[in-house]
């Protein structure tokens, strides 16, 4: 796999990291270290990584004629944890959230854009290996934006992305190694997935595997050393039922299958609706589990039984429907 790096991107991409740690420092300089309930965190990362060739696009069915197995991006981040002088801090001492942005390249601009990622992230730790490295996770869950969405005259080739903005979901696994009480460097391996759930097509889905080396560096007071062992508390929490309770909403798009016909998308898009409930027994500060109930609303659920036309046409736009009784 080889790795094509643009230097005069990666200048911008470091120098925009360099003025951020500036910044940030000169912000919590000025905030009293010994009363401060939240600790800051500014953090870079670099993701170079393989582009599964799941689609005919990739595999050099593209207007360059060149097959497509490499990405890059440049991540930057903000997060906080709590100080160990609080309740949540002496609970989950090892757990860090925040905002990300990352900037994307896939080596093909013109053909599938370069998007830019706005993510939620998480990472804390699972297990201790000495007292300066842990093994940790991370995960990011947020929208990628700008993407060289499918145009039958303008970019007939791109059968992958349907949309300009899509989903955007990656789950790492890191090294994270204390080089002093504030600075950490981390690295490690993670997989990553596009998609517009279906809103638009086409929506084969982009994902990647690939590495990542970043650092990490906490302002403010950050005494504690961040891999000491904070014993679990018996706590009410362990002992009773939660419930979560998830109500959502989307558009999609359908096709159908006729017989002996190609598949055809139907026109228009089509409403979902639905709610999830979960009761959940405590096991513990960091696990629950329990039972699960879901209802959904699909307005395009059994379309291809409801065609009204008696023969199936050869256009999307002739098809008609009607309602059952």
């Amino acid at each position: 796999m080889k790795i094509r790096i643009n230097k005069g991107a990666l200048k911008s991409f470091l120098c925009t990291i360099l003025l951020l740690f500036t910044a940030v420092g000169s912000f919590a300089g000025k905030s009293d270290s010994t009363s401060t309930k939240i600790i800051h965190m500014i953090g870079a990362d670099l993701r170079p990584g393989y582009l599964f060739p799941t689609h005919e696009f990739f595999k050099g069915s593209n207007r360059a004629g060149q097959r497509m197995n490499s990405t890059l991006s440049g991540h930057l981040k903000y997060g906080f944890k709590f100080s160990d002088n609080t309740y949540l801090g002496r609970q989950y001492p090892h757990a860090i959230q925040g905002i990300g942005i990352a900037y994307n390249t896939f080596f093909n601009s013109s053909e599938l854009g370069n998007p830019v990622n706005v993510y939620l992230f998480q990472t804390s730790r699972i297990a201790s290996i000495t007292s300066d490295l842990s093994f940790d996770y991370e995960w990011n869950f947020g929208s990628a934006f700008g993407w060289k969405k499918y145009d039958e005259e303008k970019n007939p080739f791109n059968m992958v992305v349907g949309s300009k903005i899509s989903a955007y979901i990656n789950l790492g696994f890191l090294l994270n190694w204390q080089m002093t009480p504030s600075t950490y460097l981390r690295g490690g391996v993670g997989v990553t997935h596009y998609s517009n759930g279906n809103t638009s097509y086409p929506n084969s889905g982009v994902n990647t595997i690939g590495a990542s080396i970043g650092v990490a560096h906490f302002f403010g007071n950050n005494r504690e050393n961040r891999f000491s062992y904070f014993p679990s508390q018996n706590h009410a929490l362990n002992s009773y039922i939660t419930y979560d309770l998830i109500v959502y909403g989307a558009t999609r798009k359908k096709g159908i299958f006729p017989e002996d016909q190609s598949p055809m998308l139907v026109p228009g898009s089509f409403g979902i609706a639905g709610l999830n409930l979960n009761p959940l027994y405590h096991f513990s500060n960091y696990f629950r589990a329990g039972i699960s109930l879901d209802l959904q609303y699909d307005e395009s659920a059994n379309i291809g039984k409801h065609i009204a036309n008696t023969y199936i046409p050869s256009e999307p736009e002739e098809l008609r429907f009607y309602r059952p009784p």
